[in-house]
């Protein structure tokens, strides 16, 4: 008895390791951005004592319910393959709940990496001896990003909306004359199902049959959401931070010799009106409290530096998996598209979910483009101080810090760069793959003919 209590002891304490980097500033700053969303699509895991059983009932019943429900997806594919209209639209919704399953599994891998960042969200990720100036251009950009989240909520209420259009879809499609005649086709496929599937040892036929499949179907399909959901906005909201971050390092490169000529004054208790701008730069300890500005730069860059690449680590497997999926998407809803449309409610449901898979990809692309951006003008900012009036020192100082930030910062998914050139390469394999389909399809007909 004594060793089942232990090895129970264990198991707590190693569970209380996992959740030991999670603040109590951690969690309020998670109900702030997300309110209980990382916490009902799993995404994020409360592992304290206290929630430990029903959080972990949950996230192994999200888990079964997601496999099975991909086993039945992809099952139901192959029996579907001769219908491309209706097969494609499930394999789509198939390979949706495999990235979700990855995402799930990637964020509970990369747990400590995701507390650790959003424990900087909370604290700060660094902080001047000075206030930044608050110039005109760091408020406008401030009310751009507060635009993007008002952006992010309506695509995340479009992707809500998504699993009721696809419960639409079998509907109007039944009321139009288009529906499937009868319940069941030659495979045992129930097409009275809002996703046409075949549950192998359920008899859909019958009330209790259909309402587990039906249950099972709502359940997946709202968890996916609520996942590709959570993920998105926990990787937005990092990007929103480290974008800020980054345009107040450029507003703090910006402004130098006023934060120097601030510093100086503290140090020597004179007016800042006292100060002559023309000759000042050859005091000598006035060139010091530049070197420290410039240290101070140097050390902020460094800090968004290290926080990019702990973001790059935990989100570069889903971006990828993303990629892939959404390129595979976008051709078959060409190809659907290109088809003599026989069933409008099902054609509307899959475009519904592809437009969402697209504005997901393009919300990551326009992020990753900001980076990319903000990289280089921080960069520009360098380029453009007033280096000639600095010591040689300080001169010696702002080139190293110019070639350090020649090379613009990015977020990678191994060979894939997340920034517009990546979209329009999505865009163009995806038409290459409808391409490849349409002549693939051309050909059988040939043959056939």
């Amino acid at each position: 008895m004594s060793f089942i209590v232990g090895y129970f002891e264990k198991i707590l304490f190693h569970f209380d390791k996992l959740e030991e980097p999670r603040s109590e500033e951690i969690t309020k700053l998670h109900r702030k951005h997300f309110s209980i969303l990382l916490l009902v699509s799993s995404v994020d895991l409360n592992l304290g004592r206290k929630y430990l059983f029903w959080t972990l009932l949950h996230a192994v019943f999200n888990y079964v319910v997601l496999a099975a429900q991909t086993c039945v997806l992809m099952y139901s594919t192959f029996l579907l393959r001769n219908d491309f209209e209706i097969g494609s639209g499930v394999l789509n919704y198939g390979l949706l709940m495999i990235v979700a399953i990855g995402i799930l599994m990637n964020m509970q891998y990369f747990r400590h990496e995701v507390l650790h960042i959003s424990g900087i969200m909370c604290t700060g990720l660094f902080r001047y001896s000075d206030k930044t100036m608050e110039t005109e251009d760091m408020i406008k950009f401030r009310k751009h990003m507060k635009f993007q989240r008002q952006l992010l909520i309506a695509l995340a209420v479009y992707v809500a909306t998504i699993g009721g259009i696809v419960v639409l879809g079998p509907i109007i499609d039944e009321k139009l004359g288009m529906g499937f005649d009868g319940t069941f086709d030659e495979n045992g496929v129930n097409r009275r199902l809002p996703v046409p599937l075949n549950y192998p040892g359920i008899d859909t036929s019958k009330i209790f049959g259909f309402l587990l499949a039906l249950g099972m179907i709502f359940q997946s399909g709202v968890e996916t959401t609520l996942i590709y959901g959570g993920a998105t906005l926990l990787f937005a909201t990092a990007c929103q931070f480290i974008l800020t971050e980054m345009k107040t390092l450029s507003v703090s490169i910006q402004t130098i010799p006023h934060r120097a000529a601030k510093k100086y004054c503290r140090i020597h208790n004179v007016s800042k009106k006292s100060l002559d701008l023309k000759t000042i730069f050859d005091d000598s300890e006035f060139q010091d409290c530049i070197t420290d500005c410039l240290k101070e730069n140097i050390q902020h860059y460094l800090e968004i530096y290290k926080f990019t690449k702990v973001l790059e680590t935990y989100v570069k497997v889903p971006l990828l998996l993303a990629v892939l999926v959404i390129t595979l998407a976008i051709g078959l809803t060409m190809m659907k598209l290109n088809e003599d449309i026989v069933r409008i409610g099902a054609t509307i449901s899959f475009t519904s979910v592809a437009l969402g898979e697209l504005c997901i990809m393009f919300l990551i692309a326009v992020y990753g483009e900001y980076y990319l951006t903000m990289s280089q003008e921080v960069n520009w900012e360098i380029y453009f101080t007033p280096w000639y009036k600095f010591s040689v020192k300080n001169q010696k100082l702002i080139r190293q810090f110019l070639i350090s930030t020649r090379n613009e910062l990015c977020i990678f998914a191994w060979i894939v760069r997340m920034d517009m050139e990546m979209f329009a390469s999505v865009m163009n394999s995806a038409y290459s793959f409808f391409n490849f389909l349409n002549i693939s399809k051309t050909l059988e007909e040939d043959e056939l003919n």
